[in-house]
């Protein structure tokens, strides 16, 4: 198991989601070693389960792979380049941002997006948590105003833009998530720097808040996903904290 160490490396740095033959090919070999060639008395799925649940917690390739791509999740999320230049990737999808990218239907992906395995592969780790998690993949409290095709008044319209040097950008930050209930104006212009003439863009987000909100389960409100996503990559072992959550 020399080439195990390259292996991982590999997953780290290739923004790949494996496929499934890859991961078979992959198990096979870990099969092969362990056993010397013989038949397996035990699977593969019971000695990757965590001591406690009696395994032998062996590393699960797949959920590896997962987390390693989950970093780059999170710096889009966050507009931060702790592993990927975010500015740069931001050019890929213009003019829609990463956030609203991820959220976007399959074939809603044009064909340039669906050829950059960047994208797909971080689209698809998005996809993938939120179904593992039983989360809307399309619509969420992170779609933002600016860059959003389904909100047209945000293309780059000056309140908008405002608001976002002010913190205020995405569904997030402008609803009550205890009370599952949009702010009010004045909720609002007590928290951010918003004027009084900006109360015509208040009710374009809160007309198209209240329609993104019709999608959203209550676990959409709050979740065990959003919540580890929110703390962003702040330290090393970013892998390690994300495969123990998977």
């Amino acid at each position: 198991m020399i080439a195990f160490p390259k292996l991982l490396y590999l997953i780290q740095t290739l923004p790949f989601v494996l496929k499934q033959n890859n991961l078979k090919e992959i198990t096979a070999l870990f099969r092969t070693f362990i056993w010397n060639g013989k038949r397996p008395r035990i699977s593969m799925l019971k000695m990757q389960q965590q001591a406690m649940h009696g395994g032998l917690h062996l590393p699960d390739i797949k959920q590896y792979n997962i987390a390693a791509l989950t970093r780059i999740l999170i710096d889009w999320l966050h507009s931060t380049s702790i592993y990927r230049m975010w500015d740069i990737d931001s050019c890929f999808t213009h003019p829609l941002n990463l956030i609203n990218t991820l959220h976007l239907h399959k074939q809603e992906i044009s064909q340039e997006l669906s050829s950059n395995p960047l994208i797909m592969s971080t689209w698809q780790v998005w996809h993938t948590l939120r179904s593992k998690y039983n989360l809307n993949s399309h619509h969420s409290l992170r779609n933002t105003f600016l860059s959003n095709e389904e909100f047209q008044h945000g293309q780059a319209s000056y309140p908008f833009v405002r608001w976002k040097v002010e913190g205020l950008s995405a569904i997030k930050h402008t609803v009550n998530k205890n009370l599952k209930r949009q702010m009010t104006f004045q909720e609002l212009r007590e928290k951010f720097a918003i004027v009084h003439s900006h109360n015509i863009a208040f009710m374009q987000i809160q007309s198209y808040t209240k329609k993104v909100c019709t999608h959203l389960s209550d676990s959409d409100w709050d979740n065990s996903l959003d919540r580890v996503l929110e703390k962003g990559v702040t330290s090393k072992g970013a892998i390690s904290q994300y495969y123990k959550r998977n």
